[in-house]
């Protein structure tokens, strides 16, 4: 992952530092979930599709029909797995949260974001 502060906050400045590590946060909350979830969606994925066997299906069809079940089963469960960490984010995300960052470094970054509006 790449976390990007914005221009208006230098690199080695308090306030850039105070943005990168609420961004990182957010990373160390990612990754944490994407740990959490690597052995249980890899074990549904292996009971469903590692066999042992051939597949077998229709001439010309097994291919088209392994695509949909990916896009129509497979895909939308990774992502519900994915987004389970959404409620891990809103608790790096809250109100106090923000109101903490915005003042700290003497009020730089609410003064900077002021003069940017």
């Amino acid at each position: 992952m790449t976390v990007y502060v914005a221009r208006e906050f230098p690199p080695g400045s308090c306030a850039h530092k105070e943005i990168h590590e609420h961004e990182m946060r957010h990373v160390a909350a990612y990754r944490k979930h994407q740990a959490d979830i690597e052995k249980t969606l890899a074990d549904t994925l292996n009971a469903r599709f590692a066999t042992g066997g051939p597949w077998r299906g229709p001439v010309g069809q097994s291919t088209g029909r392994l695509q949909d079940e990916l896009n129509e089963r497979w895909l939308p469960y990774v992502q519900r797995e994915l987004r389970k960490v959404d409620a891990a984010q809103a608790l790096i995300d809250t109100d106090e949260e923000y109101a903490r960052v915005a003042n700290a470094c003497d009020g730089e970054i609410a003064q900077r974001l002021q003069r940017g509006k």
